[in-house]
């Protein structure tokens, strides 16, 4: 599976062929729709399956730090992490980050089929409930922002991941967008001072 959701990432769903998948997989095509039914329901699996792991990496990153600012961060940095550093393609002789499989891939798609919109507004909306966890987190910072805006900060953060996410993929640097976060973070939710 991991071999087909890179090449979705690389090269999004139309422009992903079954032919291209079978020789990504080494998986004739007749096994392919016996194991998966359609090429959108390969996409729509490796969408949940990069879902997942993020949900798992934001979980971690919050759960793990000290207070919410922190979590953010840490969310933040992995994120990025995924975005640039772990996952590149090869364009020409230059390697390219892929950016964020659901951000750079499924709104282009989500017009043509309402089955790929569901689950793009899903992740959207598990995205924005972690944020919003974070902010619920009693913390330095925190109490400062009125309990009625925090559902729509929540929101922006995930607007800045996503934003972030297409920013990898058009060629910023990890460098780049961590300071971009870092300096978003520090406008919601100020340092401690020591």
């Amino acid at each position: 599976m991991k071999r087909i959701k890179n090449l979705f990432w690389k090269q999004g769903f139309s422009a992903t062929s079954l032919d291209d998948i079978a020789k990504e997989t080494n998986i004739n095509r007749p096994s392919l729709y016996a194991a998966f039914g359609s090429k959108e329901e390969m996409y729509l699996a490796c969408m949940d399956l990069f879902v997942k792991d993020m949900t798992t990496m934001a979980e971690q990153a919050l759960k793990s730090a000290p207070d919410a600012r922190s979590g953010l961060i840490n969310l933040f940095e992995g994120a990025i992490a995924i975005y640039t550093n772990n996952n590149v393609a090869r364009r020409d002789k230059i390697e390219v980050p892929l950016g964020c499989l659901i951000a750079c891939t499924a709104p282009s798609e989500a017009f043509y089929s309402e089955r790929i919109a569901t689950v793009l507004q899903k992740a959207f909306a598990e995205l924005d409930a972690s944020f919003s966890d974070a902010l619920s987190r009693e913390s330095a910072g925190v109490a400062s922002i009125p309990e009625e805006q925090r559902p729509m900060i929540a929101q922006m953060l995930g607007t800045l991941l996503n934003g972030i996410g297409v920013s990898a993929r058009a060629g910023a640097s990890a460098e780049e967008l961590n300071q971009i976060a870092v300096h978003y973070i520090d406008c919601l939710l100020p340092p401690p001072r020591s």
